[in-house]
């Protein structure tokens, strides 16, 4: 058996390596091309005056996004959601908890805050002492507390019957005209989700590059589903790992005071 928290702490260890790789895996993907912005002609209907030429941005793909991706992201969100139950399972044993209750220990997570007691004492935590009760009253593990460590729960559920397939969105590209920084932004921004989809088009007198064009962009990957439904990935999962690692670091620093007072290998509340 390993020694308290050192199961948590590899399991957040890993978590750390499916997001390497996974930022890995994605700008190799940007940088073969797999998605990029092209200027194409585009022929549209003017009030009056039948068809016209028009220039349009399109968001091609030369590749899907590729699927693997998703069981990346579910190992790393399912790392962190197992370091959550490691360290209540730890928290159980080194405080006195009955062995046979140790099959029902978890993370109390729960629908709000009003359901956090009973869910501390079905997850058999209830005698864990009042420094550890604090600490997980502080961590508020429900929607209207920590929703950022709740929907890390949500979509470790999530994960176990769909893909987290995540999606595309234009960070940023150029304005091909020159538009007024008053009431324009400085580049333009969208969410896209279709191989083929126009950004925008204007007629060809006012843009004039060249048909084939492959457009400088920025682009994120970001959830499709979810609490965190249009957030870039590795940026809000990156999040969620440094929030998994202080609650680490406050159940290690209980740990280490009970220590310090009762003396090593005595530690029960």
């Amino acid at each position: 058996m390993h020694a308290p928290f050192v199961a948590a702490s590899i399991k957040i260890e890993r978590s750390k390596r499916h997001l390497q790789e996974l930022e890995r895996e994605m700008s190799s993907y940007f940088a073969r091309g797999g998605a990029k912005i092209v200027v194409e002609r585009d022929d549209e209907m003017i009030a009056g005056m039948g068809y016209g030429e028009f220039c349009a941005f399109k968001y091609r793909e030369s590749e899907p996004v590729p699927s693997e991706w998703s069981a990346v992201i579910g190992d790393a969100i399912h790392n962190m959601r197992s370091s959550l139950d490691l360290m209540a399972s730890d928290i159980h044993r080194i405080t006195g908890g009955k062995p046979e209750d140790t099959q029902y220990v978890h993370f109390p997570f729960c629908k709000d805050r009003h359901g956090l007691a009973d869910m501390i004492r079905s997850r058999r935590l209830s005698g864990i002492g009042r420094d550890f009760l604090d600490a997980i009253h502080a961590i508020a593990p429900y929607r209207g507390g920590n929703d950022g460590l709740r929907a890390l729960h949500d979509l470790d559920v999530m994960d176990k019957h769909q893909a987290l397939l995540p999606t595309l969105s234009v960070a940023a590209i150029p304005w091909p005209t020159p538009v007024d920084p008053k009431t324009s932004p400085p580049d333009f921004r969208t969410p896209l989700t279709i191989d083929g989809q126009r950004l925008f088009i204007m007629p060809r007198p006012l843009c004039q590059i060249p048909y084939g064009t492959q457009i400088k962009a920025e682009f994120l990957v970001i959830f499709d589903v979810g609490a965190f439904r249009g957030s870039p990935v590795v940026e809000q999962l990156t999040a969620c790992l440094r929030s998994v690692e202080a609650i680490l670091s406050r159940f290690q620093s209980i740990a280490s005071k009970r220590e310090s007072k009762s003396g090593v290998g005595s530690i029960n509340p």
